[in-house]
């Protein structure tokens, strides 16, 4: 596959992040990351989805998603991120409150 086809479907995900359809987005993102693993916005194609996975309170999904980008892209600019992305989860995860 070509790696023209990853960063097309990763300019998808960001039309469609940029008009807050967060699981459009993660559709592609989604693609990127399954199909274009070296491709260069593989790592920010991560960030991104934990972005959406959190927009979309869906905070298990986006931990996950943060943790597998600092595991596969530890080096990475994207990766410089997670910690604070970690506690943003974490922080919007207390608000939520406990489950009833």
């Amino acid at each position: 596959k070509a790696p023209e086809a990853g960063e097309a479907h990763f300019g998808l995900g960001e039309l469609h992040y940029a008009d807050d359809k967060c699981r459009e987005a993660i559709y592609e993102y989604g693609k990127v990351i399954q199909e274009f693993a070296k491709a260069k916005s593989t790592p920010d194609a991560y960030l991104r989805s934990s972005d959406c996975f959190l927009k979309l309170k869906m905070y298990d999904e986006a931990k996950l998603t943060l943790d597998e980008l600092a595991r596969q892209f530890p080096r990475s600019d994207a990766a410089k991120q997670v910690k604070v992305k970690l506690a943003e989860v974490v922080k919007a995860k207390a608000a939520k409150g406990p489950k009833k």
